[in-house]
């Protein structure tokens, strides 16, 4: 029966209307809709609801299932089913007021995603879970505890394998089945047994029970597929996101590995079929096998060797850069080439996705690969889709492998801020440049809306098409000025090397591309499809063999043999009129050799802007890594000091090697043949090559300042908000750590509590002690002699956990005075304030401790109390607004 005032509905509770008409199922019937079909999927949740008179369809018969829901139609629907009575309008204002609906000020919007997560979980009650990972990689942080409980019960799948799509809106027919079926999950939580999710960090495994955050875990029969002795090594330290079920762990969400094997010994973990969310694989020499991988699987820079054994990733095995921020200046690249990743995949097809070099071993097909690193191998009897953006001092592919079409893609953006740097255009122009790349790249990733009304999808096509004309022409007009500017100057050409035997069906560059293609003498290349003319293509492609490359396709569909004009054979001869012909030595007169230092010569002037760029301010410098702010990076002074330091020695090189006197090499002794002069060549490359290892410096930290403050918050605390008894893990403390920091922090600090969020995973619980690591400390390593420096000690703040003793019996002395007793020994004060709630009651009675021994005090009330009575909650004035009883305790009278 529905309530017959409205603004009860402001208190009333929503879990207990809902679950009586949960889990109705709409009986095999002709639909009551002319436009609902039985094999409709929303179909038996519309029925449902039909029959329950809680919605309605149109007059003339029809339901409307893929119309877009607007909030004043979400209300009607909440209205009926939490049992609300009113005009539109006061239903809207109620559960405006109640949080259960956007505050919106037009009934007619539509609803989006989001908000039918943030609807469904108020009206439900439904337990949300902030520690628990989803496979969605776009839901924005507000909304992640709401969108996470929908998938963890099953309420939602998304919109793909890794997407939720939040903005996206809702239609009639999806929310009658979001709604029906977030009902029968309520109705089987609230009479079904305790489930939970958290976080737990792996202490050991041993017969079907899991040692972590200092508590044995019983293991559940699904969960024993990957929680067993045989995966106890490679699970060692790991962070696990589990379902527990009535305590015991009955499934694994996702892994987050910790555990390095040694080179020829990886360590395993065999799933034996399992199906699991996320792996990120921290570690290295790591064996996988026997997975099915829902989302993604993300291996971090600390791999040098990883092994997959069949696998099924639904998602992509991305593959990290070296984490360059915690060694300093060394840059991404230089990091790269120094732990390339090797790749061992056996029986298994799924994309990959490539940020450093590697050598990836196959034996079955690579549908997709992305690679954004210097140098990479590949051996597999073929590749579908091969995205290759080589960096911008270049790269180099290799194997044996088939691709079917392989699309080269330089990174534009550091390209031409490197020509315009060099060749003066303004800030303007070069501003303007950026824009348009930025604008390109949005243009080309926007995500198309679906399901939407006939009028705004013929909106959304003409905005399409102004956009496309607009990108097209804006790519015209920069490719023409890159091209322009390729003709004025010789442009240091990107080099490309391509060899191994590698066959390409089809090969897309783009049109005037500074970029120099090398070709092995085992590559073939069936088809280019580029805008470059046939006659510049020579110019691209270098050490071309005739029958190397089939045909060429233009930009206009025409295909065209293509065959390379011959090279004319290098003459190499050199002349001998600078040569001295004096005798007067046995060793034939002298042989002179011109040291070159063009190169470094040019290294020093980009290692001098570089440097200038730094002090000028464009990258903030410091000192001590503390007064860092949460936006800002840092790039350390000795970092800086260094570069300097080589720059001035590199120009002490460039002018020795020029020094007439010694400008070429002597041969002194054909015997010992020592070299008279201090400056080799080899020198020089030496130099070039350290120059550009100092000048690529990368900012290695940010958010020390605010962590330094949570530091100088939570150090040396006692965390008294956990009762006695209570189970210790790294979510509860994490949830008192939150409590106190709410309370510490100013309204205009409230956004450090995201920084203890992203970081509540490295919480460690020892005893009653709590550490918790707030940053790593900061190395610097130079990049040419490989010795570190630490620059910022690690910032731990350590806690101390307190269980105030909880009272276990409540003793009626006369109507003046009780006695509370406690579990355990305590130390209250004589005159010490109490504030004791009845049950039935909201008026609270006030006390004051009149005498107290070492497990209990004599409280005298302010007024009289009766017996029997209950009480459900009881607070000292010493601990405010923590309740003392686990549970409401009936008081006992003794004088009976």
């Amino acid at each position: 029966m529905k309530k017959s005032k409205l603004f009860i509905a402001a208190t009333v509770t929503a879990t207990s209307a809902i679950v009586a008409g949960a889990g109705i199922t709409a009986q095999a019937a002709p639909s009551l809709f002319s436009d609902v079909s039985e094999k409709s999927s929303h179909y038996p949740a519309i029925m449902d609801l039909t029959q329950r008179g809680i919605i309605q369809g149109y007059g003339d018969g029809t339901f409307k299932p893929n119309e877009v829901v607007t909030h004043g139609q979400a209300a009607k629907i909440i209205a009926g089913v939490i049992g609300l009575d009113g005009s539109d309008e006061e239903i809207l204002a109620v559960l405006k007021q109640n949080g259960i609906l956007a505050d919106t000020s037009h009934s007619n919007e539509p609803v989006t995603r989001y908000q039918m997560a943030t609807i469904i979980t108020h009206v439900l009650q439904l337990p949300t879970f902030d520690a628990m990972t989803m496979p969605f990689t776009d839901v924005s942080m507000e909304h992640q505890p709401a969108v996470t409980a929908l998938f963890t019960y099953g309420i939602t799948t998304g919109t793909s394998a890794t997407t939720f799509s939040g903005d996206k809106v809702v239609t009639r027919g999806q929310l009658a089945t979001f709604v029906v079926r977030a009902e029968q999950i309520m109705q089987q939580v609230s009479t079904g047994p305790e489930i939970t999710g958290t976080t737990i960090t792996v202490g050991g495994i041993q017969n079907n029970t899991l040692n972590a955050n200092g508590q044995e875990w019983p293991i559940g029969t699904n969960a024993q597929t990957i929680l067993n002795g045989r995966n106890a090594p490679a699970l060692a330290g790991a962070l696990l996101d589990v379902i527990v079920m009535d305590g015991e762990i009955v499934e694994v969400m996702a892994i987050d590995l910790k555990a390095s094997g040694q080179r020829d010994a990886n360590v395993v973990l065999d799933g034996d079929n399992t199906t699991i969310g996320n792996i990120v694989v921290d570690a290295d020499f790591v064996e996988l096998k026997n997975l099915v991988v829902t989302a993604d699987i993300r291996v971090t820079g600390r791999a040098t060797q990883i092994m997959l054994d069949q696998l099924e990733i639904k998602g992509e095995l991305l593959v990290q850069e070296v984490e360059a921020p915690k060694t300093a200046s060394l840059t991404t690249i230089a990091v790269t080439d120094q732990v390339p990743i090797g790749l061992n995949i056996t029986g298994a097809e799924f994309a990959m996705q490539l940020l450093r070099s590697g050598v990836i071993n196959s034996d079955t097909h690579i549908p997709n690969l992305s690679n954004f690193s210097a140098d990479l191998e590949i051996n597999a009897p073929s590749v579908g889709t091969f995205f290759w953006q080589p960096q911008p001092r270049g790269a180099t592919i290799s194997g044996t492998t088939t691709i079917g079409t392989t699309v080269i893609d330089p990174d534009y953006t550091a390209t031409s801020q490197e020509m315009m740097k060099r060749f003066g255009i303004q800030q303007q122009q070069r501003a303007a440049h950026q824009e348009t790349l930025e604008e390109l790249r949005k243009q080309q990733q926007q995500n198309l809306l679906q399901q939407i009304q006939q009028e705004i999808e013929k909106q959304r096509q003409q905005r399409e098409e102004a956009a496309e004309k607009q990108r097209q022409k804006a790519q015209e007009n920069f490719l023409k000025e890159l091209d322009e500017l390729r003709k004025q100057q010789q442009l240091p050409a990107l080099p490309v090397n391509i060899g191994g035997n590698l066959k390409f069906d089809n090969m897309v560059i783009p049109p005037s591309a500074a970029i120099e293609i090398a070709l092995g003498e085992g590559v073939h290349i069936n088809n280019v499809l580029t805008q470059t003319p046939a006659e510049r293509v020579g110019e691209m492609f270098k050490n071309l063999r005739q029958n190397q490359i089939n045909t060429i396709t233009s930009a206009n569909g025409q295909q065209a043999p293509y065959h390379p004009t011959p090279a004319s054979p290098n003459d190499n001869s050199n002349s001998s009129s600078g040569s001295n012909t004096g005798g007067g030595s046995s060793g034939g007169g002298n042989t002179e050799i011109p040291l070159v230092t063009t190169n470094l010569e040019t290294m020093i002037t980009h290692a001098q802007e570089k440097l200038n760029e730094v002090q000028e301010g464009a990258i903030p410098l410091s000192e001590n890594g503390y007064n860092i702010s949460y936006m800002q990076q840092w790039i350390p002074q000795l970092a800086v000091d260094t570069l300097e330091a080589a720059i001035t020695e590199a120009q002490a090189l460039v002018a020795h090697a020029q020094n007439p006197s010694i400008a070429y090499q002597r041969i002194a002794s054909l015997t010992t043949n020592h070299l008279l002069a201090t400056t080799t060549q080899t020198d020089i490359k030496r130099m070039v090559e350290k120059l550009e290892k100092l000048m690529n410096i990368q900012p290695i930290a940010y958010g020390l300042q605010e962590k330094a403050i949570i530091h100088s918050l939570l150090d040396g605390k006692n965390i008294t908000s956990i009762p006695e008894g209570e189970n210790l893990n790294a979510g509860r403390v994490y949830e008192a750590i939150w409590s106190m920091l709410q309370e510490e922090l100013t309204d205009e600090q409230q956004f450090f509590l995201e920084l203890v969020q992203e970081i509540r995973h490295t919480i460690q619980i020892e005893g009653n002690q709590v550490i918790f690591p707030l940053n790593e400390a900061i190395l610097y390593t130079d990049p040419v002699t490989n010795q570190a420096s630490e620059l910022v000690p690690a910032i731990t703040a350590q806690l101390a956990i307190v269980q105030p003793a909880m009272i276990n019996e409540v003793t009626f002395i006369d109507a003046e005075n009780i006695r509370l007793t406690f579990t355990s020994n305590i130390e209250v004060s004589n005159g010490e304030e109490f504030i004791l709630i009845m049950e039935d009651s909201s008026d609270p009675i006030y006390g004051t401790v009149s005498n107290s021994t070492t497990n209990s005090v004599d409280i005298q009330i302010d007024g009289s109390v009766t017996s029997p009575a209950t009480f459900i909650h009881i607070e000292c004035e010493s601990n405010s607004g923590y309740n003392l009883l686990q549970e409401p305790l009936t008081m006992v009278n003794t004088n009976v």
